[in-house]
């Protein structure tokens, strides 16, 4: 198969590689471009060394699956970079996201196929019922669900959104949908613009 190989700081390349030998695989219909994938590209990371297959928020179609594994051939599907083992005493305390037991999907996925090891199936891999590259935006989405939680929200709260990159932006949405009154701004004048045509509140640069 065919895949983006990160072979060390500023170098990409478009390579043949083996196809994954999991008995659970995933052909990947969409991955977005994480600032991680960015800094490890830029700079490296101790995370992925070269050579490796970057790109973690994506989705697909199941290409293979044992009989018994809940899912079956053509099933869409979304898959979570990492998941908690939800069963140590910091799961216990609902924060997951310090859980030193996590489960990472092996391989990234700028690439025709993943391969899913079978125990992570129950825990990372999710039921999609409709295609839209949109389901390349539910890790991002995932994070900023989390940072809202952490905010004990109260009915007199407002908030200030600084910055319209992916995560901004999906903050202000959050906010706006959960009827946070909520203001956005960022230094550049077209971005907020886009932020204003959604009827969410903007602070244009001086």
């Amino acid at each position: 198969m065919k895949a983006l190989m990160y072979n060390g700081i500023g170098q990409l390349a478009l390579q043949d590689v083996p196809d994954p030998e999991s008995d659970f695989v995933v052909k990947v219909l969409g991955c977005g471009i994480c600032g991680t994938d960015l800094k490890t590209y830029h700079k490296g990371h101790h995370l992925f060394p070269p050579p490796a297959i970057l790109g973690h928020e994506f989705y697909g179609l199941v290409d293979k699956a044992p009989r018994v594994c809940g899912y079956s051939v053509g099933d869409m599907v979304v898959v979570a970079p990492y998941a908690e083992c939800g069963v140590c005493d910091v799961c216990q305390r609902d924060a997951g996201s310090l859980c030193s037991h996590n489960h990472y999907v092996e391989d990234g996925a700028f690439c025709e196929r993943v391969g899913i090891s079978l125990d992570y199936i129950g825990r990372g891999v999710f039921p999609l019922k409709e295609y839209y590259d949109v389901y390349t935006l539910v890790d991002p989405l995932a994070c900023v669900l989390n940072g809202v939680e952490q905010l004990n929200l109260k009915p007199t709260s407002r908030a200030l959104v600084v910055g319209a990159g992916p995560m901004g932006t999906l903050f202000a949405l959050l906010f706006s949908a959960r009827g946070v009154p909520v203001t956005f701004f960022d230094p550049a004048v077209q971005r907020c613009y886009s932020i204003a045509s959604w009827g969410i509140e903007t602070c244009e640069p001086c």
